[in-house]
């Protein structure tokens, strides 16, 4: 695939998936999301059965490490550009020793899909639980790396980034991209800003595989690492079914568990 492929998929792949993450946002009040002091992204997936925030159990942690010490300290997610971040703290979390994965059942989803300018949705695959891919298969990713969050004249800037890579390879724990023959592309919201140290910040991103030849799309998994500098870091992925349409975790799929 070539550069003008590539970029061309881009774009497309950023107006197919950005409706349906939001940034997960750690603040110190309620003040306002300037108060932010860390971020990961939250995906808003529909497995036909239940609507549910997705995250990773690590992004949890931080909030609930932040909260032992600052009991004002709030979890939330950006909903689109026309709404303050929605205050998500009160959520049920279901979680597992050893997988680096958070499910969120939060009842009032409904502030999260107003209709607004870049409003959210929640991604509803064909079936559930969704095929796995394969080694070779085209991997789209969309999130919000900390590197890019800051504060403007006009409030927080919540920057998507996208990346567009292969899958390397998949085991019975993830799903694995790492950009051997230097093949990924990525594309900042805006070319002026720093190019990447770090991918952190794009933890809980939704990833979305695609067949070669194929124009359908399909939910692979949740991005729980991105090891090493730079935006060429090895990208681990969990599986989308270790998630029951219940919301409930799949030990079953966790074999090392």
């Amino acid at each position: 695939m070539d550069d003008n492929q590539f970029m061309s998929k881009m774009e497309k792949g950023i107006s197919l998936f950005s409706p349906y993450v939001g940034m997960a946002l750690i603040l110190r009040n309620k003040e306002g999301a300037e108060s932010a002091l860390r971020n990961g992204t939250i995906s808003f997936l529909h497995t036909g059965v239940k609507k549910l925030l997705i995250t990773n159990s690590h992004v949890i942690d931080a909030f609930e490490h932040e909260r032992r010490n600052n009991p004002a300290a709030i979890l939330a997610v950006t909903c689109g550009s026309e709404q303050r971040p929605l205050d998500i703290s009160s959520a049920c979390v279901v979680r597992e020793l050893g997988v680096d994965l958070a499910v969120l059942e939060f009842p009032d989803t409904h502030f999260i899909e107003r209709i607004e300018k870049g409003g959210k949705h929640f991604y509803r695959p064909g079936g559930w639980p969704p095929p796995r891919p394969s080694k070779g298969d085209i991997v789209f990713l969309v999130g919000f790396p900390e590197l890019h969050r800051e504060v403007s004249k006009r409030g927080l800037e919540c920057r998507l980034t996208a990346i567009c890579d292969f899958v390397s390879s998949v085991s019975d724990r993830q799903v694995m991209l790492v950009d051997e023959q230097l093949e990924r592309r990525i594309r900042k919201a805006n070319p002026h800003l720093a190019d990447f140290g770090s991918l952190s910040g794009m933890s809980g991103c939704m990833a979305f595989y695609q067949k070669s030849g194929q124009q359908d799309w399909n939910v692979c998994g949740f991005v729980y690492e991105a090891g090493g500098d730079g935006h060429k870091a090895s990208i681990c992925i969990n599986h989308a079914d270790f998630i029951r349409d219940d919301g409930s975790l799949d030990k079953t799929r966790m074999p090392w568990l």
